[in-house]
């Protein structure tokens, strides 16, 4: 009985542990966070689609994440890169190349 009660709380815990995260809502997010936070391959390849883009990986865009499945909006693809601003901030497309950029740069 003991050896059935251990196997199932493993069991439970690494299908927990190897289901993919769905983003925040309401937050911006580059196309490479997305692909790092969970299975978002065809989400980005679906969002792209619908917004008329061409179909590339995703990662140099940027998304708007709506409710609480993970579902994304195409918002715009970023001239140069996409910035992953961390935890709890919205990414961005920094304007100017990567040697040009500073920190304090934000969206228009």
């Amino acid at each position: 009985m003991k050896l059935c009660t251990i196997i199932a709380t493993m069991l439970v815990f690494l299908a927990t542990g190897a289901a993919a995260r769905n983003c925040t809502p309401l937050m911006l997010y580059c196309g490479s966070t997305l692909l790092k936070t969970g299975n978002y391959e065809d989400t980005i390849t679906e969002a792209l689609r619908e917004a008329g883009q061409p179909e590339t990986d995703g990662r140099d865009d940027l998304f708007h994440c709506h409710g609480v499945k993970g579902h994304i909006t195409f918002v715009e693809h970023c001239e140069y890169w996409c910035k992953n601003q961390g935890t709890a901030f919205n990414d961005m497309c920094p304007r100017g190349n990567k040697d040009t950029w500073t920190s304090e740069e934000t969206l228009p």
